[in-house]
């Protein structure tokens, strides 16, 4: 009986129709996990001499790829440990005209109208402006990063697909796998990776006001570590950046 019969008629069709395959619904970050441990394994199986001839490929662009990441990192640590010394309210004033003589200032009560303006501090405003100058480094490199990434090598051999995958694919916690199998090496250097204090484990922001309109970022730390400032009590600035003009706190 042809298929368009059997609407209306009271016989069963004899076949039985094969169960269909459901597909489970599979999470983002299980998927990035396993296209992760594809391009490991697809790189463990070249012998020694393809991944010499690979690595010689990739070996210039990976290196200047992983040394401007690791200059945003360098700017994000400095950037945060500046916006952890910005003062938690600065004094508010009021104008009240004074005649002949101007104008005066008062400190607010609460019993007074709104501020007009806030009393400009000369510590906060040297604050602001290094913090404004970071901000805009990391605009220059980001916009450098994503001109390295557009130049990659083709086409994509299982050395340069590893290196894509530790840092394009993410966690259950948004961490790059490139950054999950780097906290042994963390640890080895004294970082927080070391410590209980886990650091390393919270995401980095430009703006760290507005860090629910952005993702975060991840990297361990360099000397611009505020925790590792505090643990060694001493501060080396890393050449790579412009000399600090506001000092750390040490404990």
């Amino acid at each position: 009986m042809p298929f368009w019969s059997w609407k209306g008629s009271k016989t069963k069709p004899t076949h039985t129709s094969k169960p269909v395959d459901r597909t489970v619904p599979v999470s983002k970050e299980t998927e990035c996990r396993e296209k992760y441990k594809y391009a490991k394994n697809r790189y463990s199986r070249l012998s020694a001499d393809e991944r010499c001839s690979y690595q010689e490929a990739v070996k210039n662009w990976a290196g200047k790829y992983t040394e401007e990441t690791a200059l945003g990192i360098l700017i994000l640590q400095r950037l945060h440990r500046l916006q952890l010394l910005r003062p938690r309210s600065s004094k508010k004033l009021h104008r009240h005209p004074r005649g002949e003589d101007g104008e005066i200032l008062t400190k607010v009560r609460d019993s007074m109208p709104p501020p007009i303006y806030v009393e400009p501090i000369q510590e906060d405003s040297c604050l602001e402006a290094e913090m404004t100058q970071l901000r805009k480094d990391y605009w220059k490199h980001q916009l450098r990063l994503q001109e390295l990434y557009r130049g990659r090598p083709h086409p994509t051999g299982p050395t340069m697909a590893l290196f894509l995958a530790g840092h394009e694919y993410r966690n259950e916690h948004g961490q790059p796998y490139d950054f999950v199998d780097s906290q042994r090496e963390c640890a080895n250097a004294g970082g927080c990776c070391a410590r209980s204090c886990g650091c390393c484990q919270k995401g980095l922001y430009a703006n760290e006001d507005k860090k629910d309109q952005t993702s975060p970022v991840y990297g361990h730390c360099t000397l611009e570590c505020v925790c590792c400032i505090r643990f060694r009590e001493c501060y080396v600035p890393d050449g790579r950046l412009s000399p600090p003009k506001t000092k750390p706190l040490l404990r």
